[in-house]
């Protein structure tokens, strides 16, 4: 399937100009606004965006040096379809730190979205329009500019991977150059993870077709894989491994927590979890769930459960949320996945009454659950992606001072489709003399 995600013209302004300052306006240095929020599988995350205001129909056109400003709160809202007005305070205290963040004369003009991703796409139809028609009228009745119902939905994964994809290599200036020199973005969720780069080879499969009218246009592969965040993986491989035991044995021994590790598990009924912590046992738990077996692969070449993936030929790779957690965890930033193994083992290989003493691991109340994390990770690069041992990869929490995620191209896509007078008083100004 080809997705065509037509970018309005003046998005050549990002083309060629490799972020320097643009004269755009005459009437000052006035800075708009926009809320985008990012609904994931494990919570809700508001990002308040800034850039000089747009005279015409442009491109906004964001500083990364100037810092964007982020809140979060959980759990995800896929959580909310049986309880809608817990989910109206859970989304309006989202709305109240945007109020705070955007100057007031600035809130009619400012943007609000809202993008939901696989959390929302794994529960019923049902459920998915009650809780988006919700928070469609809360946006409605905002302050707030909403300017058509798209600006809430859910995204497909494909969308999503397309949007990283863009974003960072907006972020990092490396649109409108050769085309071997753009970066591989891998992104990786609760619930779902996403591959997306521009292969020199041939797209015969997830092709995503970004056009720039009057410039350059991209043709990219973009893998989404619902069930194989870190999350929900985690979930499958323990259930999957808890249906082998004995009805009468409520004890399941897990390669995936730490040696000494003990707590309990809900699943069908009540489970004790005792860590034994086996790396080799823990990643051919996770190699069998990717089940990327090329002997078995019907295309030139296969990803995660046999699905055709073009052979990664990218030289610059950005993986990112979930990775770049578990890469900040291990101290790392731009690593190998020889380098990052090598790390993930040092800490694997503590039991859980060393994590307890350890003078930054005892502090983290993930610890423990990052032995499957850390694990998860470097075989869904290695094993699920095929990235090589010897390639480097970035995980950055920032570039510049903006958190790297797909929310900068989405929100920016979608204000590039309006009259910048609806979001910006200087062209509102122009167009009224």
């Amino acid at each position: 399937m080809i997705i065509f995600l037509v970018i309005a013209p003046a998005l050549s302004y990002l083309i060629d100009q490799h972020y320097q300052p643009l004269n755009w306006f005459q009437y000052g240095d006035t800075v708009c606004y926009g809320v985008m929020f990012d609904a994931g599988s494990s919570g809700t995350r508001v990002y308040v965006y800034s850039w000089s205001c747009r005279e015409n129909k442009t491109m906004a056109y964001i500083n990364i040096t100037e810092k964007s400003l982020e809140y979060k709160v959980e759990p995800g809202i896929d959580s909310f379809g049986k309880d809608l007005d817990s989910l109206k305070s859970y989304i309006n205290e989202l709305i109240q730190f945007a109020y705070e963040n955007v100057p007031y004369t600035m809130h009619k003009y400012t943007p609000i979205m809202l993008a939901a991703t696989a959390g929302m796409r794994m529960i019923p139809t049902y459920y998915q329009i009650q809780i988006i028609s919700t928070i469609r009228d809360l946006f409605r009745s905002s302050k707030f500019l909403f300017h058509r119902d798209d600006w809430c939905r859910i995204i497909t994964g494909q969308e999503e991977g397309a949007y990283m994809w863009l974003s960072i290599n907006y972020m990092i200036g490396k649109l409108g150059i050769t085309d071997n020199e753009h970066a591989l973005t891998v992104d990786l969720g609760g619930g779902s993870t996403q591959l997306a780069f521009k292969p020199q080879s041939t797209i015969d499969k997830s092709e995503v077709n970004l056009r720039i009218p009057n410039h350059n246009q991209y043709k990219i592969y973009s893998q989404s894989y619902l069930y194989y965040g870190i999350d929900q993986a985690k979930k499958a491989i323990f259930e999957k491994e808890i249906n082998k035991l004995d009805k009468n044995n409520l004890v399941y021994q897990s390669p995936c927590f730490p040696n000494g590790y003990r707590n309990n598990y809900r699943y069908n009924k009540s489970y004790i979890i005792i860590g034994t912590g086996n790396i080799n046992n823990c990643l051919e738990l996770i190699n069998q769930y990717l089940n990327n077996d090329k002997s078995k692969c019907i295309y030139e070449n296969c990803g995660i459960n046999g699905v055709y993936q073009p052979e990664i030929d990218s030289e610059l790779i950005y993986a990112l949320g979930g990775v770049s957690f578990m890469a900040e965890f291990l101290n790392l930033e731009q690593y190998t996945l020889e380098q990052y193994f090598i790390n993930a083992v040092k800490f694997c290989s503590l039991s859980y009454e060393e994590i307890q003493k350890h003078e930054a691991y005892g502090r983290n109340k993930y610890s423990n659950g990052n032995y499957f994390s850390v694990l998860y990770v470097y075989s869904l690069l290695s094993h699920g992606y095929g990235i090589k041992e010897n390639q480097l990869i970035r995980s950055p929490k920032l570039i510049g001072n903006i958190t790297p995620t797909w929310t900068l191209a989405a929100m920016f896509y979608q204000i590039a489709q309006i009259d910048c007078e609806q979001d910006s008083p200087i062209c509102s100004t122009i167009m009224n003399n």
